[in-house]
Order: C-alpha cells, then sequence, then structure tokens
C-alpha cells in the first residue's frame, strides 16, 4: 500500500490535488494522499493497517468496514487479487464521498461505498453484498453503542451490535475489532451521553462486551493499539 511520487503537471496531478485536499483533516488517523493513483498512507495510518491486515485469513474474498471514514482499509482489500467486493460504509456523508471520489479516480471497482448503519446492511444483506468473510470495527464501537456528536444514532445493547456483526459475516467470517471498551476511555462526547445514562453506563465493559460476543464469536485478545484491545472474533458455526 506504500505509494510513488511523480513529478509535472499533468490534469492528473491537479485532479490528485483536489482529492489530497480533500483528504486532509478530521480524523488525523485516517490521513492518506493520492500520488501516482497509488494510495501514500500517513506513517500512523501505515502502522494500524500493517497490524490489522495481518489478521486478515489468507484469502480475502470480501471485506466490510464499519465506519470506513475515508475508505483506506477498503482500497487496501479491493487491491487484493482474490477480493471480488470491498464494502465501505460510514453515517458521515463527506467522508463517503471522498471515498467514492477517490474510487472513481483510481477506477477502483471493487470498492463501494455507502452511507448507511450497520442495522441497514443487516437487514439489506444481499443489497449491499455480503455476507462477509472480513468485518472490521475500528474504533468505532463507543460510538454504535452511544452514539456522536456527529451522528446521535445508536443502540444501546450489546447483544443487538453483535447479532447484527454476526448477521452480516460469512459462515466462517471473523470480525476484526478494536475500540475502547470502558466508558472513562472513550471521547468525551461518549463520556457526557454515558453521564446522562448512568445505568447503561454500568453495561458498559468489556467484561460484559466479551461475554456478549462470544455468544456468536470465539474471542481472542491479539494486541492493543494504544490503550485500545484489538481483538479478532471468529464466528462461530
Amino acid at each position: 500500500m506504500r505509494g510513488v511520487v511523480l513529478g509535472g503537471n499533468s490534469p492528473a496531478r491537479e485532479r490528485e490535488k483536489q482529492l489530497n485536499k480533500a483528504l486532509e483533516g478530521y480524523p488525523r488517523n485516517h490521513t492518506y494522499r493520492v500520488w501516482g493513483k497509488r494510495l501514500v498512507p500517513s506513517v500512523r495510518l501505515y502502522r494500524r493497517w500493517r497490524q490489522i491486515s495481518s489478521l486478515y485469513p489468507e484469502r480475502v474474498t470480501s471485506l466490510l468496514d464499519v465506519a470506513s471514514c475515508k475508505g483506506y482499509f477498503v482500497f487496501g482489500a479491493a487491491r487484493r487479487a482474490e477480493c471480488e467486493r470491498a464494502v465501505g460504509i460510514d453515517c458521515v456523508e463527506s467522508f463517503v464521498k471522498v471515498a467514492n471520489e477517490v474510487r472513481d479516480y483510481l477506477d477502483e471497482r471493487k470498492a463501494r461505498f455507502h452511507v448507511t448503519s450497520l442495522q441497514n446492511v443487516s437487514e439489506r444483506l444481499d443489497e449491499f453484498g455480503g455476507p462477509f468473510d472480513v468485518v472490521l470495527l475500528l474504533n468505532a464501537y463507543h460510538y454504535l453503542f452511544w452514539g456522536s456528536e456527529l451522528d446521535p444514532a445508536c443502540c444501546r445493547d450489546h447483544g443487538k451490535i453483535l447479532e447484527r456483526l454476526a448477521k452480516v459475516c460469512g459462515a466462517s467470517g471473523r470480525v476484526i475489532f478494536t475500540s475502547p471498551l470502558e466508558v472513562e476511555e472513550c471521547p468525551g462526547d461518549c463520556r457526557r451521553f454515558a453521564a446522562a445514562a448512568p445505568e447503561e453506563a454500568k453495561e458498559y465493559t468489556k467484561a460484559k462486551f466479551i461475554a456478549a460476543a462470544e455468544r456468536f464469536f470465539d474471542v481472542r485478545e491479539v494486541g492493543r493499539w494504544g490503550k485500545r484491545p484489538v481483538l479478532s472474533m471468529l464466528k462461530r458455526s
């Protein structure tokens, strides 16, 4: 996924400049650029991609990235020879818009991006190309549970969220997961929502998440991303 820098002032280079301007800004941990029709990630994003992609099965014929932001992980999967479809979903329209612009510029036909929710995908699986070999849920679970300032929609029930994740996985699919699983480790907007819902806040613990996840998946903690656990969750037959 490392790229190269090409010289010149061609129309393609001008288009890349426009795309790179749109790719700047929040969230900083998803920063990458387009150069010579290649993707050049920030050091931080590249390290994360290396860690997460090492957990993929040998063959990834399909991938769903929940909260895909600007699409880097989706493009990484789509460029694998065996991959047939790579789908990203996000609630933030501007993220999906720029990911689709990059896709069109790269002519990456196996990548698709939608402004939609995990619930919608789980209920209309065929429409979105599922089920999937690999499902990514990276640093977004707390927003599914608590909501956010960008999108207040939420589901404050581990079991329901994990059931939806299980539905979008293929028979031998896996979820690769990292997120804060204690209220005090969540971003400020989530902590505020939790303070206003103390009974629900009691449910937001790593132990209760794992207990709910093990109804649907074999769960292994395989690393850390800062203070956040990285989990590989294999769907139970």
